[in-house]
């Protein structure tokens, strides 16, 4: 599926322009680091900058049979000629490399590399010093990891609130209400549920150790709830339409919106049991 960041709303937008804003400046610290002790030149820092590089935090889980490979991303960016334009970010592992978290963590690794290497016949005196930069390394190739998760995690939580947004926005505009129907409390209730479970373990309030906010079982538990609320609600939609309120073609848009909802559910769950298998 192909998710369209340019159609969200600003308070959806905004949330990923910070995460954005937060993974620029974590990398231009890595990069300054890394120019200071000689691994890159300065031009190569400055390459961080140029956003037609940038394909929204590296949305590309490593391996697997995860969801996210089936998400297709289009949004704005700025080509190398400073001009506006619409880019879809898909699936590719080639172009995966050519991502810039990708980039700058790979020079962290032959950092690391390098360092070991040094270790090798230095004099005692030396070895803390390199020990430390060793360490320092690792865990700045750990926090590129943990950028990228927050990324995957971060597009598919939004992404499922723009379509609950979505799928509310359709039914208010049917007028379909309390007043209207009777299962519209119900549905609403359940609606909201789901809404609960899309944010849940957020990225937004965790501090990069999405490890230990959850276990296997929590996620297999949080998808049975989700899929018992989801199917509640489609049943719902269902009477809506037999009871003459939803037209079949709009009945048809708002399945569509479920889901969507439901593969980035799906996704941000896959995101987690690659983190914590």
């Amino acid at each position: 599926m192909k998710l369209n960041l340019t159609v969200f709303s600003e308070e959806h937008k905004n949330i990923l322009r910070d995460r954005r804003k937060l993974i620029l400046e974590t990398l231009d610290t890595i990069a300054a680091y890394l120019v200071e002790n000689g691994d890159v030149e300065s031009e190569w820092r400055m390459m961080l900058t140029r956003e037609h590089r940038i394909n929204y935090y590296d949305v590309i889980p490593e391996k697997g049979p995860l969801r996210p490979h089936e998400i297709d991303l289009e949004f704005f960016v700025v080509d190398e000629n400073n001009h506006p334009e619409t880019k879809i970010f898909k699936k590719d592992v080639l172009k995966a490399n050519n991502a810039i978290i990708r980039i700058v963590s790979t020079k962290l690794k032959e950092r690391k590399t390098k360092l070991i290497q040094m270790k090798q016949g230095a004099p005692n005196e030396h070895l803390e010093l390199i020990n430390a930069h060793i360490e320092h390394t690792e865990s700045l190739i750990k926090k590129c990891f943990n950028l990228k998760i927050g990324g995957q995690l971060l597009v598919t939580e939004v992404g499922g609130l723009h379509f609950i947004d979505e799928i509310l926005k359709q039914i208010k505009d049917n007028e379909i209400n309390s007043l209207t129907h009777e299962n519209y409390i119900q549905f609403k209730k359940n609606m909201d549920d789901l809404k609960e479970l899309v944010s849940m373990y957020s990225p937004q309030s965790a501090q990069e150790d999405y490890v230990s906010l959850c276990s296997r079982k929590d996620i297999v538990d949080k998808r049975q709830q989700f899929n018992k609320s989801f199917n509640v609600c489609k049943s719902l939609l269902h009477s809506f339409s037999q009871d003459g309120l939803l037209a079949s073609d709009m009945e048809q848009s708002i399945l569509m919106s479920f889901n969507n909802l439901q593969h980035m559910f799906f996704a941000k769950c896959d995101v987690y049991f690659m983190v914590i298998t």
